[in-house]
């Protein structure tokens, strides 16, 4: 369990151990890791490249690191 909360099923996101993003600065990358943790992954491009993030990196529950460019 975390912080976060997944208002579509009632509860904590189970999809990623935790996400990263590098933005232009903490507040935008702090809310796009947000979104990203309930995103599924081949959407997360689009959102970062909209928000004129850079990158995310994405650790999955099995320990795996994918990491995804804008």
């Amino acid at each position: 369990f975390h912080y976060l909360f997944d208002p579509g099923s009632g509860t904590c996101p189970q999809r990623n151990a935790g996400v990263s993003v590098l933005a232009r600065d903490a507040m935008t990358a702090d809310a796009l890791a947000t979104a990203c943790n309930l995103m599924p992954p081949e959407s997360i491009e689009g959102l970062l490249k909209a928000a004129g993030a850079t990158r995310a990196v994405i650790i999955m529950p099995d320990g795996a690191v994918t990491t995804i460019d804008a």
